[in-house]
């Protein structure tokens, strides 16, 4: 009998921590394409964005209204956001989404709803992280 509550308390464990991530992870949702963050910038607006989205965004409005280059209308408060003041979060902030994401791909189970969120975040940043070069390789590529 003792088992039998172990084994429920357990799973409350379980469920009380799947929400909890799924809740961490709704954080780390780029409000234009919905997805994982991989590289989240702030551009000044009080959001942070994927930097790949945010910069689609940018040619995308840049391009249909001819914008001035150096500033954007914010897709959410609709307010001109100064470009040289975009940036990228500090290393700690990418660590701890890294480590969150990663904790949900261990804990969540395949059928959950996160779970493909999850895999799409892991394949885009492993391919980022392909994409940069190791400092004793020969090959020029930016690095972070």
């Amino acid at each position: 009998r003792s088992s039998k509550r172990l084994k429920s308390s357990d799973n409350d464990d379980d469920n009380t921590l799947q929400k909890s991530l799924s809740r961490t992870l709704e954080n780390f949702r780029c409000p234009l394409s919905l997805r994982l963050m991989v590289r989240p910038i702030a551009p000044g607006d009080d959001q942070m964005y994927d930097k790949s989205s945010w910069n689609e965004y940018v040619k995308r409005q840049h391009r249909d209204a001819h914008e001035h280059p150096n500033t954007v209308i914010s897709p959410i408060t609709r307010e001109t956001i100064d470009m040289s003041k975009v940036y990228e979060l500090p290393k700690p902030v990418l660590n701890t989404m890294k480590d969150t994401v990663i904790q949900a791909a261990n804990t969540l189970s395949p059928g959950d709803s996160d779970m493909s969120d999850v895999e799409d975040w892991l394949v885009r940043y492993v391919k980022e992280e392909e994409d940069k070069v190791c400092p004793l390789c020969s090959l020029t590529r930016s690095m972070p």
